[in-house]
């Protein structure tokens, strides 16, 4: 439908200008950490709703509609849902690019707010024992595995690496589970059909996730030293900002061309929105985890976690009443 793929368009549009302004806004305006803390946590919020709330809601509903074995219909539901779930793993562990956040550092950088000088922490009492003092450096120099889509942590500085083969790897592990939210945005805009509102939950969930993220990407690149050039910065951002889109459009695409039989393909939305609702599940799990290692004050969390948790449902009412 005409309508339909220009409504993705025009979604595609607001979320790479969005993208690029986020990413600018550090250079333009003094943005505190807690603001993009509490709209991450949001976001992540949002995901949850849309995948629990919207997204895999919908797909079942659509799964059933066209299925005549209800309990086949119950396996293609938990195949696909898990599916999703289980190829974001994959990614996330074997294919995206991860920083590495080393205990020792983090003490350090804890100390670092009383040392502006930048010197070494003071030696604590135990360490005039030279085997206990090596244990402890033993324990606390084991490098920690961090997520390849964490936007809120700057990159370690103590990988040796290049600025341009750090910025690099941030940047694709970003990128690559962005494509994973074009994916859902370009499945949940092919699925509706009956203007119940899904593509707008959706792009309104992506988008808010995709915004601190594009915040902390230009942040980290920014601060990399020695700084990047312009040109390099720029597409870095470009790409990242590009990504969601470009995975969408082509989803749509895709889905329409597999969809040429509409009796032979009348399911093929919906296996789409369920795997899209997997992927969404671990996206918003680990950004829930990162939220919570960052947040101060708990009760603030739970409250825009929870806004964001029943926002998508409540855009989704309003848009069936009024349909």
């Amino acid at each position: 439908m005409p309508s339909r793929s220009l409504h993705l368009l025009l979604i595609c549009i607001c979320i790479s200008v969005g993208s690029l302004l986020a990413a600018l806004s550090p250079q333009i305006l003094r943005i505190r950490q807690e603001n993009v803390i509490k709209l991450a946590t949001l976001g992540a919020g949002l995901l949850v709703g849309s995948a629990l709330g919207i997204v895999i809601p919908e797909g079942i509903d659509s799964v059933y509609d066209h299925s005549s074995d209800a309990s086949i219909a119950t396996q293609k539901i938990g195949i696909l849902t898990t599916t999703g779930f289980v190829l974001m793993l994959l990614i996330d562990t074997l294919i995206a690019p991860h920083n590495t956040h080393s205990h020792n550092h983090s003490h350090g950088h804890v100390h670092s707010h009383s040392h502006g000088d930048g010197s070494a922490p003071p030696t604590h009492a135990h360490a005039h024992d030279a085997s206990d003092a090596e244990a402890h450096a033993s324990h606390t120099s084991q490098p920690r595995r961090m997520r390849s889509y964490t936007p809120l942590r700057p990159i370690s500085s103590t990988d040796t690496s290049t600025s341009p083969a750090k910025a690099i790897s941030k940047t694709a592990g970003l990128t690559i589970h962005a494509l994973c939210d074009g994916i859902a945005l370009g499945a949940a805009t092919f699925g509706d059909t009956q203007g119940k509102g899904l593509s707008v939950v959706v792009f309104l969930a992506v988008a808010i996730h995709k915004a601190p993220a594009s915040l902390g990407l230009s942040s980290s690149l920014l601060s990399l030293t020695p700084k990047l050039s312009r040109g390099f910065y720029r597409l870095c951002i470009t790409a990242f900002a590009l990504s969601t889109p470009f995975s969408a459009m082509c989803t749509y695409a895709a889905l329409r061309l597999i969809h040429l039989d509409a009796s032979a393909g009348s399911a093929i939305p919906a296996y789409a929105l369920l795997f899209s609702g997997g992927t969404f599940l671990f996206v918003a799990t680990q950004a829930t985890s990162e939220q919570l290692e960052c947040a101060t004050d708990r009760k603030s969390f739970l409250v825009m976690y929870l806004v964001g948790i029943f926002a998508p449902v409540l855009v989704s009412m309003v848009f069936r009443h009024g349909h």
